[in-house]
């Protein structure tokens, strides 16, 4: 396994899948998980020499976030993960994890909007853009 793959795998991937089922469970994206990704995607980023595509990565994916927030119930949970996101994937493959993840999320709550009504619905985003970044890397390591 190469030396990104494995930063990628302990620094990213592992700290995703606590997110997902922290945000599943409780709705809520600890302050030192979110942190310990971006910390880990910026100290990787100086590592392998990609600091320009990971900051454009953060700035884009967690500015896309916080001007979201000004309009709708995004967490400041989900704006540090996309940040982190931003930092590990960069750009384009930042945007791709969050472009997926937000598909994912409103596909699982139309029905629940269906459901319960449209302003009973809360949807843990942090656990969808955690799914989307392990698709991304195994999409990615698979072809």
């Amino acid at each position: 396994m190469a030396a990104q793959d494995l930063a990628l795998l302990i620094g990213c991937l592992l700290p995703m899948a606590i997110c997902i089922y922290t945000d599943f469970k409780n709705y809520i994206l600890p302050n030192w998980l979110t942190a310990f990704i971006a910390l880990g995607g910026l100290a990787t980023a100086l590592l392998f020499n990609r600091m320009p595509d990971a900051l454009l990565g953060a700035v884009l994916a967690g500015g896309a976030f916080v001007i979201t927030s000004f309009f709708g119930d995004i967490g400041g949970g989900d704006i540090k993960l996309a940040f982190g996101i931003g930092m590990w994937f960069g750009w384009h493959g930042g945007a791709s994890v969050i472009l997926l993840g937000c598909l994912l999320a409103t596909v699982w709550s139309i029905p629940q909007m269906m459901k319960s009504g449209i302003r009973n619905v809360r949807v843990p985003l942090g656990a969808f853009l955690g799914i989307a970044a392990w698709a991304y890397v195994l999409a990615q390591h698979l072809t």
